[in-house]
């Protein structure tokens, strides 16, 4: 089966286990902001500490004065964040788990805000990404944004935040659930006999990566 773009990584190393959760006070996927890349088309580059906002998955970085901002993910085809890498899809950083050839399996860490008691929001940055501000113009204003080190100081007297896990096949561009329905939907009629047969002969965990590894070989043949 033929997808529409091409992208090479040569090792997808997968996200370290951490020794803190995210709270209110860092509702961030890593414990600090960390040295990083930012890849754009046209071969640019830009580096930074940055972080991801859990709430809207939004890429952040911290400029010369300590003070957090968002980052436009316009021409971004790459980050990389203490040797993770991750790809934008439909506006949200995702972790890259696996690729093969053009096939990729995303995966998607984010807070369950709305499980937790009315009033107690993240305490973060302007998470609105259609007004995010450019990184490569490190645009310095915006006093609303917050201090990195106030951040750092209360962040332990925050609540703990519920994560979701969720995992996409990113296919032709295009983001699929990484579940049996909808990728059974995305593929065309000549290949779901294939799809039949290599359901039938693999005990395939849609929640085991494992599995999901298993599947974004097929999706790559």
């Amino acid at each position: 089966m033929a997808l529409g773009f091409v992208l090479v990584i040569n090792s997808i190393p997968l996200l370290k286990a951490q020794d803190f959760h995210p709270t209110t006070h860092w509702p961030y996927l890593f414990d600090n902001f960390k040295e990083g890349e930012i890849y754009f088309s046209g071969d640019k580059k830009t580096e930074g500490k940055l972080n991801i906002h859990l709430w809207g998955n939004v890429l952040q970085y911290v400029n010369d004065e300590g003070k957090i901002y968002d980052a436009s993910d316009k021409n971004v085809v790459r980050v990389e964040i203490a040797g993770e890498a991750f790809l934008f899809s439909d506006h949200k950083l995702m972790q890259i788990i696996g690729s093969d050839k053009t096939a990729v399996l995303l995966k998607l860490t984010s807070a369950d805000f709305s499980s937790m008691t009315a009033g107690q929001g993240a305490y973060g940055a302007n998470l609105n990404t259609a007004a995010t501000t450019q990184l490569s113009s490190l645009d310095l204003g915006g006093l609303d944004k917050p201090s990195l080190g106030k951040m750092l100081q209360e962040r332990s007297e925050g609540r703990e935040i519920p994560l979701n896990i969720s995992y996409y096949y990113l296919l032709n561009g295009q983001a699929i659930e990484a579940n049996k329905k909808s990728v059974g939907e995305y593929l065309e009629e000549r290949s779901k006999v294939e799809w039949n047969k290599f359901l039938k002969n693999n005990k395939i965990k849609w929640k085991k990566e494992s599995s999901l590894i298993d599947v974004l070989h097929f999706l790559a043949k």
